[in-house]
């Protein structure tokens, strides 16, 4: 997969927009993935995991938000063409396609890039930064960018 394609699966992203505003579940996962590519970390990560980290960004950069559903930002970037969900056909799906969160938890589900994704993203670092900045600039407000940027690196 080239450059460009991934790129293109990118900024073909469908983003729920609720009460005119994207809701941030998608972005700050993707924004999250990125950075295990850029740290060489492995491909697919236990659900149980993200979920944690990502409960721990929204409560420092979203705090307002009340909501945390990111199974649902989990099991749609399936449908976007740039993710894949480990034991993916003994999941439950609600009638709208959603995995159960429980199911994710209680197997242990791991998720991440699909390998030509991944592949193409951990083989250049401008092409992660590319996305980034797009995740970033197109969804998420400009006030938030350094703060959320911080809470994602690893320390």
């Amino acid at each position: 997969m080239t450059n460009w394609e991934i790129l293109s699966l990118f900024e073909n992203l469908n983003v729920r927009i609720v009460g005119g505003k994207p809701v941030l579940y998608k972005p700050v996962l993707i924004l999250y993935a990125l950075e295990q590519c850029r740290v060489k970390n492995e491909r697919l990560m236990n659900f149980d995991r993200i979920e944690r980290s990502l409960n721990n960004i929204f409560d420092e950069c979203f705090p307002n938000e009340e909501h945390k559903n990111f199974h649902y930002a989990f099991g749609r970037l399936e449908r976007d063409g740039i993710w894949e969900i480990s034991d993916n056909k003994n999941l439950r799906r609600t009638h709208s396609g959603d995995v159960y969160k429980s199911d994710l938890l209680k197997n242990n589900i791991a998720g991440g890039f699909t390998k030509d994704v991944f592949e193409g993203l951990t083989s250049d670092y401008f092409l992660i930064r590319e996305i980034g900045d797009m995740m970033l600039y197109k969804y998420i407000d400009d006030s938030v960018h350094e703060h959320i940027l911080n809470k994602i690196k690893y320390k």
